[in-house]
């Protein structure tokens, strides 16, 4: 099992100094290999439950494990994809791609070549002429693929993704999905994706954490390549959350 959750709940404080709970009571886990995409209306916590599985927001009450240990923290194996892309501004497309490899070969990771690894990763990303560019010259969509491939490249066994798709052109967008999907079936890699897109969660996911305004948290469905599951589960979310 890469991630487990047992009962988390995430609160803030208010004004007043009142507990506000974000989400609350929430237990799942997830295999390896596994796609889990998180929907709901914007506000509902999505990002909130995406930074906490990041080990980057401390939870208010539960537990919750990566790879079978209490995760208190940042853990090496998990990679994110935030909204606001994440990149380097002062690095070029290059440097960015480059950095996790860095970063694992001073831990100690034996890897191959860091040039070779990202040529191939600039070929699959489509973006060999924009190697030595700086994020600021690219386009919104480029930086989005940019940023894609950063968290893909030191083969990470969990991969969380807020809106990853949502700034790109169509057969771009398939084509990272392609991307993704593949390593989750080469290398068992577990992926969780946020996202306001229904259809884009049912194809993409094998089950759908849903917001569920009258419990106050996410609720899990499965086998959502299940043509009545996907029916269902359009009625769920676009009924419940709003959407």
């Amino acid at each position: 099992m890469i991630c487990r959750a047992e009962q988390i709940r995430v609160s803030y404080r208010s004004s007043s100094g009142a507990a506000v709970p974000v989400f609350r009571d929430l237990s799942f886990s997830i295999a390896a290999g596994e796609k889990l995409c998180l929907v709901g209306p914007s506000g509902c916590g999505k990002t909130t439950l995406l930074l906490s599985l990041a080990g980057l927001l401390p939870l208010s009450g539960g537990e919750l494990y990566f790879c079978g240990q209490p995760v208190n923290g940042p853990r090496k194996g998990v990679s994110v994809i935030l909204q606001n892309y994440g990149l380097f501004p002062w690095m070029s497309v290059r440097r960015n791609l480059a950095l996790p490899l860095e970063l694992a070969a001073g831990s100690g990771s034996g890897r191959r070549d860091t040039d070779t690894e990202v040529n191939e990763m600039l070929e699959e990303l489509g973006l060999k002429e924009k190697a030595e560019c700086f994020p600021g010259e690219l386009s919104g969509g480029q930086q989005q693929r940019v940023a894609v491939g950063r968290a893909l490249i030191s083969g990470p066994s969990l991969l969380l993704m807020d809106e990853p798709f949502s700034a790109l052109d169509l057969h771009i967008r398939e084509a990272l999905e392609a991307l993704v999907l593949d390593r989750c079936r080469r290398c068992s890699m577990a992926a969780v994706m946020a996202t306001h897109d229904l259809e884009e969660a049912v194809s993409f996911s094998d089950r759908v954490l849903s917001w569920n305004p009258a419990r106050g948290t996410f609720r899990i469905s499965d086998n959502t390549h299940d043509a009545a599951m996907r029916e269902y589960l359009r009625e769920e979310i676009c009924g419940r959350a709003g959407i």
